[in-house]
């Protein structure tokens, strides 16, 4: 199912109640890749009540049954205020994003580079200790610690993106090209995202899944501790 057909389905669904529709992520980039990449939809009804969503309820299964993940659900106001709370995802929205239906509903919309820097440093922080635990949970290491990693390099690679906005204007919209472009910005070195891309393209890789682990351990670490130095001793972000 194309976003354009479900977006009548929606308009079908809600009638005048739709403020609008809005394709984000790849597709909106231009890096969609067919059967890799799904489609990203963000609807604005005026009112979320149990009425309106068992409404879209059914093309929504099939929606999700084509392989796309469920529409993010905001009322009007609900999206106006969601940038602090949310700076990561919203930046990822408004750089790249196509209108559907109605207005365009995040004009107007900005993300304040302090919220943005409490989001990845607490993504980061979390993702890396459920990272550890998750280690700790494996059953044999030395078999399942290639899967841990490649199961978790999608998320870090998203944060990671966001970690690029805080130093840098020209962002890509492909997570690996971002990580590729942070590693130079903070001059660090991030080469075991590339490697575990290339295993997660199907390549092969050398070295030991231990010693792998180790090196993207620190580097995840090494990301943090630059979020951190950006800090002035007012807590605030340098410029």
């Amino acid at each position: 199912m194309k976003p354009e057909q479900f977006t009548e389905q929606l308009k079908n669904a809600l009638g005048d109640r739709l403020h609008a529709v809005v394709l984000y992520g790849s597709a909106a980039a231009g890096d969609y890749v067919p059967g890799k990449s799904d489609y990203n939809l963000l609807v604005v009804s005026a009112q979320w009540t149990a009425h309106e969503l068992e409404a879209i309820r059914a093309p929504s299964r099939k929606w999700t049954d084509a392989g796309n993940p469920p529409p993010l659900c905001f009322t009007p106001e609900r999206l106006a205020n969601a940038a602090d709370v949310f700076p990561m995802e919203m930046l990822d929205i408004l750089v790249a994003h196509r209108v559907l239906h109605g207005e365009d509903p995040l004009a107007g919309i900005v993300v304040e580079k302090t919220h943005l820097r409490h989001q990845l440093e607490f993504e980061l922080r979390s993702k890396l200790l459920k990272l550890r635990q998750a280690f700790l949970a494996l059953g044999k290491p030395e078999k399942d610690l290639n899967g841990l990693m490649l199961d978790s390099l999608s998320a870090f690679q998203a944060v990671f993106r966001g970690v690029l906005r805080l130093f840098a204007e020209n962002v890509p919209s492909p997570k690996p090209a971002a990580v590729r472009e942070l590693a130079k910005v903070l001059a660090i070195d991030l080469a075991v995202f590339e490697e575990l891309q290339g295993m997660k393209e199907g390549h092969a890789a050398s070295g030991s899944p231990a010693e792998r682990f180790d090196r993207y351990l620190a580097a995840i670490e090494m990301v943090l501790d630059r979020i951190d130095a950006s800090l002035d001793k007012k807590g605030s972000p340098h410029d």
